[in-house]
């Protein structure tokens, strides 16, 4: 008789106290504990205060989203001319891969060499999906201060894919981060209407509130971009990198906070990165040390493909078959300037 899987969290430290932690439940990233700027160590991700709480948890904290991270306009799209249905968890929408996404689903996990690597299998259609998958995604964490995250997936006939990480970033540890100074050199977002669903139009950041090219605070223009947009809560928004899937290793954003000199800078091989402020948590959630988490308390760096990239053909493509893999890293450099 199959034993009931185990929910496990693995753990890399090194000499100078810094971790990181990851969970099988949803291959999740549960905590970065590094010093800062007078070697005080805090853990720089937001969280809950057991791994067990995850278990209830609808923010995606530190998970792993697939099969599409982001959303799908109309929970449907098509592949050689076959229309799928996906699970309509977002209004008429899907969103992070629906009621069956890869963050709900306990992964197989073990150490393999300086790595920390989750493997999960996702049948045909589940979700809705084309496809028999094989997913892998591997975490290292080096000594002096990187975290890489490597997504992989095999597939036995056509079908997308769309994988990131949705870890909640703080680097004072709590508090707000409207004091965060962000850069991200890109000058195109998406534009999307009031579900977040992309309209196909690239607009340029210039002389806008999306503009932070030449880095700023999180709170600098917050309040202006809200009332100008009422649906919106802060920044939920696709940079555009490339509109064409180069894979190439870029710089994508960089955040400082000025009080810990904790420096964070990302890079990836995806086209965009979805810079998300946090709007949309509520008071009602209570996270490590039993803090609650309000609204601009954390920040996510989600690289990924487009959303809605199927109902998009200008846009980049995540597709994936037989003959060809899926394959995407991201890295995370803490650093005390």
């Amino acid at each position: 008789m199959d034993r009931e899987p185990q929910i496990q969290v693995f753990r890399i430290a090194h000499s100078d106290g810094s971790y990181i932690e990851v969970s099988n439940l949803g291959a999740r990233w549960l905590s970065w504990v590094v010093p800062d700027g007078n070697g005080k160590y805090s853990d720089i991700l937001l969280g809950y205060p057991t791994v067990l709480d995850y278990l209830q948890d609808d923010c995606y904290m530190g998970a792993i989203v697939g099969r599409f991270a982001n959303r799908i306009g109309g929970a449907t799209f098509s592949l050689e001319d076959h229309e799928y249905t996906l699970e309509k968890n977002d209004g008429a929408n899907t969103n992070h891969g629906g009621y069956s996404g890869f963050h709900s689903k306990i992964w197989k996990g073990s150490y393999e060499g300086n790595k920390i690597v989750f493997r999960l299998s996702s049948a045909h259609l589940e979700g809705g999906y084309p496809g028999n998958v094989e997913v892998t995604v591997s975490y290292s964490f080096t000594s002096d201060g990187m975290v890489s995250i490597d997504f992989d997936g095999v597939s036995d006939r056509l079908t997308v894919l769309n994988l990131t990480n949705h870890a909640y970033f703080n680097l004072a540890g709590k508090g707000d981060i409207l004091q965060h100074r962000v850069t991200i050199p890109s000058s195109y977002i998406l534009e999307t209407n009031a579900e977040f669903i992309p309209s196909g139009g690239i607009l340029p950041v210039e002389a806008t509130e999306f503009d932070f090219r030449y880095g700023k605070n999180i709170g600098k223009d917050i309040e202006k971009q809200t009332q100008q947009l009422e649906w919106n809560r802060g920044y939920n928004h696709c940079y555009v990198f490339s509109l064409y899937d180069e894979r190439k290793m870029k710089w994508t954003a960089s955040v400082y906070e000025p009080k810990s000199r904790r420096k964070l800078d990302v890079f990836t091989t995806y086209p965009g990165v979805l810079f998300y402020s946090s709007g949309y948590l509520s008071s009602q959630i209570v996270g490590k040390q039993g803090y609650k988490y309000t609204p601009m308390c954390g920040f996510c760096l989600e690289t990924q493909y487009f959303p809605d990239f199927p109902n998009h053909s200008e846009f980049p493509q995540g597709v994936v078959f037989p003959e060809k893999p899926y394959h995407h890293t991201t890295l995370y450099k803490l650093s005390v300037v």
